[in-house]
């Protein structure tokens, strides 16, 4: 028996059917032609004989092949090939078989010769066919998927191949799949995932192992088709929960096994941008309360002392301000900042103009925490003496030397105080002569009230009416 083996995915090698054939014939040393003929179990959809002139021991014999009916002829023109010739052509004769789902059934061949007046006997050899079971077959489409960082949201998972290809020349099912980043990979990063969209993807579903980068899916029993399985792996998606990812590329290898044999690994990178998250002020909310002092300089209040800032990806910022974005009195509004301890600010420093209040660190070197002590600091004040009572909205926002924050509010209320007029020259003690007239007019700058025009009365001390002798007027 021959042994012809199906190819996996590949053109089935055709076999010798019998490199050992024999011929003879004792009274003639050419014979004129010969057929090869499967004579048990043809399979005309499937099996091919043929056979090629090797150019110098088989003289000019020729072949044709009918498929109609397995009949392989051959020939010598004018009949002058030797019998050494003719060995040497059948033993040169080979099946193959064209399908990818082989029957298995032994092929009978049978050998005849003709020496121009008479067919010889039937020479007769088995073929046994054994199928191969064909790996399916992964073809990804190539190129590369750019996977971009979220700045402070979650990021987006991208597709990783809306064009891989799936197929299986022997089967119409598979069991399961695997997806897996083979180069790059950083467990505490990425992140492989799937979900069925209940519609095209029959009963697949899958389950991720971040500590090895494999997503592995799979089909109870089998069932989901190889269409099915094509539309669940373009449905593969790759994300990075990290603030600070490694940009790395990673390399993502797709696989799938038909419940006999894994197919080849179809290969996508996936580059990854990262992104500066920019930083995030957060007022502490509610109000601020100033007021004004009562002839005595304002006392300054902290706009914000429950201020918070964070960023992601950086320890440090590289500047900051605080503006007064609503009910802005350029006459009567400061804010301010001091820098009383390098400990608690670094080396942090203030500038005031026209409502805004910059701050910046010289070296770059002021830590986050140093930055969130700083703007918990900061003072607003009205130097009036009428100030406006309308709210002031001061509105904080940093910088990480990349990209601006959010601005965090806090409404400052602002109350006016009534100042108490004040004796600004003391009025001197008079003397007069009994039963003599008495008139006396005090300076008009002898009191004084910043906020309010003054009235006048006169009483004796402790409170007394004055006497009816003594008026004022």
């Amino acid at each position: 028996t021959t042994a012809f083996t199906e190819g996996n995915n590949v053109t089935s090698t055709p076999v010798l059917i019998d490199s050992a054939i024999t011929l003879t014939d004792v009274d003639s040393s050419t014979l004129v032609s010969a057929t090869v003929r499967i004579t048990g179990n043809f399979r005309g959809d499937q099996d091919v004989l043929a056979f090629t002139n090797n150019g110098s021991s088989m003289g000019d014999i020729t072949a044709t092949y009918n498929a109609g009916n397995a009949v392989l002829t051959l020939t010598s023109s004018g009949g002058t090939a030797t019998v050494a010739q003719w060995q040497a052509a059948l033993r040169a004769v080979t099946y193959t078989n064209t399908s990818d789902t082989p029957n298995t059934a032994n092929r009978e061949i049978s050998f005849a010769v003709n020496d121009g007046s008479s067919f010889s006997n039937a020479g007769i050899k088995t073929v046994s066919v054994a199928a191969v079971n064909d790996s399916p077959i992964v073809t990804a489409s190539g190129g590369t998927t750019t996977f971009t960082e979220g700045n402070n949201t979650p990021s987006t998972p991208v597709l990783i191949d809306i064009g891989v290809t799936l197929s299986d020349v022997d089967s119409n099912t598979l069991v399961s799949a695997t997806v897996s980043i083979t180069g790059g990979f950083q467990g505490a990063q990425d992140v492989l995932a799937f979900t069925n969209n209940g519609v095209s993807m029959g009963n697949i579903n899958a389950v991720y192992s971040p500590g090895n980068g494999v997503l592995t899916l799979t089909s109870s029993g089998g069932t989901a088709t190889v269409a099915q399985w094509q539309t669940a792996l373009r449905a593969v998606t790759y994300t990075n929960s990290s603030d600070t990812p490694d940009t790395a590329n990673r390399t993502i290898s797709f696989a799938v096994n038909d419940g006999s044999a894994d197919s080849n690994a179809g290969t996508r990178i996936v580059s990854v941008a990262s992104v500066n998250d920019s930083p995030i002020v957060t007022a502490s909310g509610g109000t601020t309360t100033f007021t004004e002092g009562n002839n005595v300089t304002s006392t300054p209040v902290v706009v914000d002392n429950g201020i918070t800032v964070a960023d992601a990806d950086s320890s440090t910022l590289a500047s900051a301000t605080v503006s007064i974005t609503t009910g802005f009195e350029s006459t009567e509004d400061t804010l301010a900042f001091s820098n009383t301890s390098s400990s608690l600010y670094g080396d942090l420093s203030a500038s005031y103009s026209a409502g805004v209040l910059t701050l910046t660190s010289s070296s770059g070197t002021a830590t986050m925490a140093q930055w969130q002590a700083a703007l918990r600091t900061v003072t607003y004040t009205n130097s009036s003496d009428t100030p406006n009572t309308g709210d002031r909205t001061i509105s904080f926002s940093v910088n990480d030397g990349i990209a601006d924050s959010n601005a965090g509010t806090k409404t400052v209320t602002v109350e006016a105080v009534n100042d108490t007029p004040v004796v600004v020259s003391p009025i001197p003690n008079q003397i007069t002569l009994e039963d003599a007239p008495f008139s006396f007019q005090f300076n008009a700058n002898a009191f004084a009230d910043a906020d309010d025009a003054l009235t006048y009365t006169a009483q004796l001390t402790g409170g007394a009416a004055l006497p009816t002798w003594l008026s004022f007027d």
